[in-house]
């Protein structure tokens, strides 16, 4: 497994960068050679509203594809994915909260989420590296807490939609509406207002 950052480097950000951010961006990577997704989100008022910019589906040939794509502009990104390791074990901390909230995220220790997490851990190294702000997300149980408050809709593709789902834990995050499960193990950022993404 790709040495993962220091978790104290993925925060390194100060709230009042967080408040200024204009754009952020969620990405949904695939484990084994899968479509990913990509959306942008971009602040459209001082109060908290955001709108989706723009959205990608690819399927990736090499990580550096993630730095060509994304456009300018971008401050922080959240991941659909692990970016700290598990070190064998099914669940860490912060995916035990989640589970008692009622998400359903997989257990880390299946080959095809072992897999996704070294693509996370690697991703998150090379975007802070790159100097982006990151943290991780799960839109899987977004959907499930949301419920009918964000549908995909039509046009959009699947991975596109999670990769929306993800950056708005992003927008929520800079707007001060996240709820941040955190633990010694890593953190995991929720959008608490589902409404945040107004077009």
């Amino acid at each position: 497994m790709a040495e993962p950052l220091p978790f104290r480097l993925l925060f390194s950000w100060s709230t009042q960068r967080l408040r200024d951010c204009r754009r952020v961006a969620g990405i949904d990577p695939a484990g084994v050679r899968g479509r990913w997704g990509i959306a942008v989100l971009e602040r459209i008022s001082r109060s908290g509203g955001w709108r989706i910019l723009w959205t990608h589906e690819f399927r990736l040939v090499d990580l550096s594809r993630v730095l060509r794509v994304l456009p300018e502009g971008i401050c922080v990104v959240c991941i659909d994915a692990p970016i700290t390791p598990s070190w064998g074990k099914p669940f860490r901390a912060q995916e035990r909260i989640l589970l008692r909230l009622g998400g359903k995220p997989l257990p880390l220790n299946m080959r095809s989420m072992a897999i996704l997490t070294r693509t996370g851990i690697v991703l998150a190294r090379m975007l802070v590296e790159a100097g982006y702000y990151v943290v991780e997300t799960h839109p899987g149980s977004l959907k499930r807490i949301l419920g009918g408050h964000y549908t995909r809709r039509e046009g959009v593709g699947e991975h596109a939609y999670d990769a929306i789902l993800a950056a708005t834990a992003c927008a929520a995050l800079a707007s001060n509406e996240a709820l941040i499960l955190k633990s010694r193990e890593g953190s995991i950022v929720l959008a608490l207002n589902p409404q945040i993404v107004n077009s």
